[in-house]
C-alpha cells in the first residue's frame, strides 16, 4: 500500500497548488477626512495599526503588514531592493518604494501614488492593492472608514446539490469516524477505494473538467521519505463546518484539536536533503487548500512524501485525515478557488 500512498501523493505534489482572496478596493470618490481618523475593517473587524492610514493626493495610504496580515495575505520585505512582496492564491504583487509601477504577476499597473515609508513604516495605496487582487471596498465618509469585505462566492451562493458519505465504516464494519461533504454539479467521483487493513484504509478523489482535484484520504503515516524537504505558508482561507465529537471526553474533543478552518497551503521554498542547505524559495508560490486546525496557521516544514500528507492531514483520533484541494501547475481560477473553498467549508462529521 506504501505504493498506492507514493501514487497518491505524487498525483497530488504534481498538482500543487498553500480562500477566499479579501483586500481593500478604496471608493473613487474624492474623501474629505483627517489623516489620523480614518479607520480599516476586514470582514466587519477592525484593523489595528501602528501607523494611522494617510491620505495623499486624494487616495488613502496603510501600512502594508497590517493590511495584508488582515487580508490573510502574505507579505515579504527586501530591504536592498526596497521591494514590498505579496501573495494571496494565484495573484502575486510587487509594490517598490517610490514607484509609481506595481506589478501583477509579472505585468507592471501603474498607480497614482506610490508606496513610501511614514515614521518608519511602508504604507500602501488602498486602491491600486485592492483591485490587483480583484476585491471590493466600500467608504463610510459619516465614520471615515474603509469597509473592505470579500468578493468571492460563498458556499451559500454555490449550489452544491450532491453530497458524499465516507464508506469504510459501514462497508468494511470497522469503527472509525463517518463525514460528509457537499459538491456541485462542476464536480464528478473519479475513484472511490477502500482498504481496511492496510496504510491508505480509504480514499476518494473528485476532478472537474480542467483537471482540479479534490482528494479525501484517511491513512496511516510511518515516517517521512523523499530527497526534497519542502517549506508551506499555511493561512486561514475560510471556517470549516467540521466540529471534533469523536471520542468525546468531559472537556470535549475539540479542547484537543480546537476550530478547524479551510486553510491555504502555500508551498513557497524547498531543499535537497544534504545538510543544512538553505531553503531555495519558488519565484511563484504553488497553493493547495486543506482543512485543517486553526492551530496549524503559520510556517510548517516535511519531506514531499508522505511529509505532505503530514503537513495537510490532522489526527483524529489515532488516524491521519486529508481533505486536500489542488490544481494544476499550482493554479486556481477565481470560480474554481471558490468552489473549492466552499466544497471543503461542506466537510463534517456524521
Amino acid at each position: 500500500m506504501k505504493n498506492l500512498l507514493k501514487s497518491i501523493g505524487l498525483s497530488v505534489a504534481l498538482t500543487l497548488s498553500l480562500t477566499a482572496c479579501t483586500a481593500a478596493n478604496e471608493a473613487k470618490n474624492n474623501v474629505e477626512a483627517s489623516n489620523n481618523g480614518i479607520t480599516v475593517t476586514v470582514n466587519n473587524s477592525a484593523v489595528a495599526f501602528d501607523q494611522e492610514p494617510i491620505i495623499e493626493n486624494g487616495r488613502t495610504l496603510v501600512p502594508v503588514r497590517a493590511i495584508f496580515e488582515a487580508l490573510g495575505a502574505s507579505v515579504n520585505w527586501d530591504g536592498d531592493t526596497q521591494t514590498v512582496t505579496s501573495k494571496r492564491g494565484s495573484i502575486n504583487i510587487v509594490l517598490t518604494i517610490g514607484s509609481n509601477m506595481m506589478s501583477k504577476n509579472g505585468k507592471d499597473i501603474e498607480i497614482e501614488v506610490p508606496a513610501q515609508t511614514v515614521n518608519d513604516r511602508t504604507v500602501v495605496p488602498v486602491r491600486a492593492v485592492a483591485e490587483a487582487f480583484g476585491c471590493n471596498v466600500d467608504w463610510d465618509n459619516g465614520t471615515q472608514t474603509v469597509v473592505i469585505s470579500e468578493t468571492e462566492n460563498t458556499s451559500n451562493e454555490i449550489n452544491l446539490n450532491h453530497t458524499y458519505t465516507t464508506r469504510l465504516s459501514e462497508v468494511d464494519k470497522v469503527t472509525c469516524p463517518t463525514f460528509s461533504f457537499d459538491y456541485s454539479d462542476n464536480w464528478t467521483i473519479t475513484k472511490e477505494e477502500l482498504h481496511s487493513d492496510d496504510d491508505v484504509r480509504e480514499v476518494t478523489i473528485l476532478n472537474n473538467n480542467r483537471g482540479v482535484t479534490i482528494t479525501y484520504l484517511e491513512c496511516s503515516i510511518n515516517g517521512e521519505y523523499g530527497s526534497v524537504e519542502a517549506q508551506y505558508e499555511i493561512l486561514k482561507a475560510a471556517d470549516s463546518q467540521f466540529t471534533p465529537s469523536y471520542f468525546e471526553t468531559d472537556s470535549g474533543f475539540e479542547d484537543i484539536l480546537g476550530k478547524f478552518m479551510v486553510a491555504r497551503v502555500a508551498t513557497v521554498a524547498d531543499k535537497l536533503a544534504r545538510g543544512d542547505d538553505d531553503f531555495i524559495p519558488f519565484d511563484i508560490k504553488v497553493e493547495q487548500y486543506a482543512v485543517l486546525p486553526q492551530s496549524c496557521i503559520g510556517t510548517a516544514y516535511g519531506r514531499a512524501l508522505p511529509g505532505m500528507y503530514k503537513v495537510m492531514s490532522f489526527e483524529y483520533p489515532i488516524e491521519q485525515y486529508a481533505f486536500i484541494a489542488s490544481a494544476p501547475e499550482g493554479g486556481f481560477t477565481d470560480e474554481e478557488r471558490a468552489e473549492v473553498v466552499a466544497i471543503l467549508s461542506s466537510f463534517r462529521e456524521v
